[in-house]
């Protein structure tokens, strides 16, 4: 699947039901505290990392 620059490919709540693993570019992670409108930037994902491990566990 593609994702355009910007895209959410997943929200903080939501279920996750899918694994990703990036095969190119990057993915921004960031965490929606509740005491701000602003998102707190985690980390930078790229190529060969994954996520949505939580997925495999069924």
């Amino acid at each position: 699947t593609f994702y355009n620059n910007g895209d959410y490919i997943i929200r903080q709540g939501a279920r996750g039901d899918t694994f990703f693993i990036i095969s190119r570019g990057q993915v921004r992670v960031t965490i929606k505290q509740p005491d701000t409108p602003e998102e707190k930037y985690i980390r930078t994902l790229s190529k060969g990392d994954f996520f949505g491990e939580k997925a495999l566990q069924g």
